[in-house]
């Protein structure tokens, strides 16, 4: 049976464990085919940011997004579980 050896430093990590560019660019293709922009992609590909509008992001995630007015501050959030299609 293999072991894993352990993690010696973050960037050790990251070379081992991180989504490959073509992962990245999977993600960033999923959402713009759904009218989001993209932003910005981390150097290591963990996070891709993207901004777009309440529909289209409820259409790219299938969820609904709602306000909840909580000690007087207005959050946001969905009502379902986050799918992939």
């Amino acid at each position: 049976m293999k072991r894993l050896r352990a993690v010696t430093s973050i960037s050790f990590g990251f070379e081992c464990f991180a989504p490959r560019e073509e992962d990245a660019e999977a993600v960033r293709d999923y959402l713009t085919s759904y009218g989001l922009t993209i932003l910005t992609t981390e150097p290591n590909n963990l996070w891709v940011e993207a901004k777009g509008s309440v529909a289209n992001a409820q259409k790219a995630f299938t969820v609904q997004l709602h306000n909840f007015r909580v000690d007087g501050k207005i959050n946001g959030t969905n009502r379902v579980t986050l799918t992939k299609h």
